[in-house]
């Protein structure tokens, strides 16, 4: 999905071209999901691209005929950090619908610049989690200061038979000393802030390096911790061995 700079709309601001889109909470919903994905990711970006740019109009041609925006609202993704910043307008009579973005405001917001991803992850528990715009500028002031209070850990009161995050990180430690491992041998600890466990088939392996990448940052972002990664290999059946003979 492209955007083109639609210069025949009569409107003072810059007008991006979306093409043809389906509209409608239930007609989206039905649509092919990777369609639906990248429209709403298109879209998504125009949306941010204007914020930067001192706002602007997105142009949507909308594909089902029988479009009526009272009955079957939008069914556009739509992000908590537009809110006030979008306003909409469905013009029957040409069948267009029209998204107007408002100039991005830096001041009310903290940030800069709009982003639809700060790339930056951070450990929450057993979860590894995306920083939002907000979280990622805190977190790099704290960054260059002497002390980080913000996103330390404080020792917390566990109840009996629980572990704590400091047991847990001590015993996985205490796991990568060693100079060998027993095989089927089961751990003493589980999941934390500090320890996280991935498994894999075969045919998940692909998305490995993805995975991979998201963690280490998580971990770097928030005290370290430890990543134990294993990979499931697929039983061959007996019969599928004599179908290959």
């Amino acid at each position: 999905m492209s955007f083109k700079t639609d210069l025949e709309t009569n409107f003072a601001e810059c007008v991006l071209n979306a093409g043809k889109v389906i509209l409608g909470e239930k007609q989206r919903s039905e649509m092919d999901p990777d369609l639906q994905k990248e429209q709403n990711q298109s879209i998504l970006h125009a949306i941010c691209a204007l914020l930067n740019s001192g706002g602007g109009v997105i142009k949507i041609e909308i594909a089902n005929k029988d479009y009526d925006y009272r009955i079957h609202g939008v069914g556009l993704e739509s992000l908590p950090m537009f809110k006030g910043y979008l306003d909409e307008l469905h013009q029957e009579d040409q069948n267009l619908f029209f998204i107007f973005v408002k100039s991005w405001n830096a001041k009310a917001s903290g940030v800069q610049l709009a982003t639809l991803s700060s790339n930056l992850y951070q450990r929450h528990k057993t979860s590894t989690n995306k920083m939002t715009s907000e979280e990622a500028l805190a977190f790099l002031r704290e960054k260059t200061q002497t002390f980080r209070n913000t996103f330390s850990l404080s020792p917390k009161k566990i109840q009996d038979g629980v572990q704590s995050e400091e047991d847990i990180k001590a015993s996985a430690a205490a796991l990568f000393d060693r100079d060998h491992l027993q095989y089927l041998e089961t751990l003493n600890f589980t999941q934390s802030t500090h320890v996280e466990f991935k498994m894999f088939s075969e045919e998940e392996l692909q998305h490995f390096e993805k995975d991979l990448s998201r963690c280490v940052s998580a971990f770097a972002n928030t005290e370290g911790g430890y990543i134990f990664w294993g990979c499931i290999k697929r039983r061959v059946k007996l019969s599928d061995v004599k179908k290959r003979k």
